[in-house]
């Protein structure tokens, strides 16, 4: 009896803790400022051409290198984050993302364009860290019905700074023949990012908390009693997801759609100068108003639905099949050259594609649980990027060949079949079943109480 009691005594209380709140605006806002380097060099593509005498392709390198340092980094940074804890993770993405916009202090003249493809790739490593715990960020510190939301509220910040990023370097940077003037608007490009990135790399050192000290669910429970968790590597892990079926039909449904978004956001330059060629002052606001649409609205609106309803199927089956219907409504404003009318329908396609982010990575550990949150997301978050890349050089390809309204029909197909694909996922949802199921008390002589501060 005494025994017993004894081991009831040591047992953890699921427990809310109001901190919670804190670590995710530090979180979202850390990865905010990561996101704000992403786009500053490709949504001006002309002016980094110009200025730093580069091809096209050598621009595009600024963004993929993002790209490429995920697909490279994203296994060696996942053994990290499981061997270490959330703290050191944010200390070393926001160390290296200030690292990188100091370097970039120093590249703001014609011949500093290598300086700017290092600096960027800095930042793009602190990127690895930061997407990769989206979900266990969640997980970690919230309850089982907050953590869609509380994913969506991270990626809200990721999102945030992406489009501030989009927009900003247009406000600073003139178009200008002069180069003068453009080294003076990078320059106040570069010290921005440092005004930006370096407080928050303080902040995350005074502020920043690995984990509460009981579990916010009962999914979690397992986590804190050591079972089956550090035991998970990341070969194990990668067989496992080779056997789920789930899981790779939702890598493709998701990673195929989203690594096309990402991939426009580095040749959205090329492609809307081509239709609209007096207007490309309109690119950084079209990119900010699509990205804020479904980065900022989309995400919590959909993450507070998945919370409430826990209908994942049936939410991505509707966000896929208007993500394609807003696209063919994207080419047809395009090809008819109604540039108004882009400031409609852009955002709304932004609003469905935009909003597959939190949608995806909450669907892939709902089926890899109880798989470590950062295994799941790491190798879906690869395989969008991994699309990205293909995409860039594919669509480069046939816009040079076969033209622009190819290989917009072409991503239009892609859509559709991601949308078809979707169906064939299973309803088993075993993040969902571990925190209703009656298995999770088994253990257990008595409930254990929840306790919100």
């Amino acid at each position: 009896m005494d025994g017993s009691r004894k081991s009831s005594l040591s047992r953890p209380f699921i427990k809310l803790d109001s901190y919670r709140w804190i670590i995710e605006v530090i979180f979202a806002t850390y990865c905010g400022i990561n996101f704000f380097q992403f786009l500053q060099f490709t949504i001006m593509a002309n002016i980094t051409e110009k200025y730093y005498n580069v091809s096209s392709t050598m621009a595009d390198c600024t963004g993929l290198v993002f790209m490429f340092g995920f697909i490279l980094l994203f296994i060696p940074v996942g053994h990290i984050i499981e061997n270490t804890n959330l703290r050191t993770v944010a200390i070393i993405s926001t160390g290296l993302t200030a690292f990188g916009t100091i370097l970039k202090l120093f590249a703001a003249s014609p011949t500093g364009f290598y300086l700017v493809l290092t600096a960027q790739t800095l930042c793009g490593v602190g990127q690895v860290f930061m997407i990769s715990i989206f979900s266990k960020v969640a997980c970690v510190w919230f309850g089982s019905d907050e953590v869609s939301t509380a994913c969506g509220i991270g990626i809200m910040g990721s999102q945030t700074g992406l489009a501030l990023g989009a927009l900003t370097p247009s406000l600073l940077v003139p178009n200008s023949n002069d180069m003068d003037e453009i080294t003076k608007g990078l320059k106040k490009l570069f010290l921005l990012d440092n005004l930006l990135s370096i407080p928050i790399f303080i902040i995350v050192l005074v502020f920043f908390r690995s984990k509460p000290e009981s579990p916010p669910s009962h999914s979690q429970t397992q986590f804190y009693s050591g079972k089956n968790y550090e035991k998970i590597q990341y070969l194990d892990a990668f067989r496992g997801f080779l056997k789920n079926s789930d899981y790779l039909l939702i890598v493709i449904c998701f990673g195929v759609p989203f690594g096309i978004y990402n991939s426009i956001g580095i040749i959205v330059n090329e492609m809307y100068l081509h239709y609209f060629p007096e207007d490309g002052k309109n690119v950084g606001v079209l990119t900010l108003m699509a990205i804020i649409s479904g980065g900022v609205f989309g995400t919590i609106i959909f993450g507070y639905i998945l919370d409430k309803t826990h209908k994942f199927k049936s939410v991505s089956f509707l966000v896929l099949t208007m993500n394609f219907a807003t696209w063919v409504m994207v080419i047809i404003c395009f090809h008819c050259r109604f540039v108004l009318a882009t400031f409609f329908v852009v955002p709304l396609n932004g609003f469905f594609c935009e909003s597959l982010m939190v949608i995806g990575f909450e669907y892939a550990i709902e089926t890899t649980y109880p798989t470590p949150e950062a295994f799941g997301a790491s190798f879906l978050n690869a395989s969008i990027y991994i699309f990205a890349i293909i995409n860039v050089f594919l669509m480069e390809f046939i816009f040079k060949n076969q033209g622009f309204f190819v290989a917009m029909m072409i991503i239009a197909l892609f859509y559709a079949l991601s949308a078809c694909t979707i169906l064939f996922v299973s309803p088993n949802l075993r993040r969902r079943n571990a925190n209703l199921s009656e298995t999770n008390y088994e253990n257990i002589e008595e409930k254990i109480p929840l306790i919100n501060e």
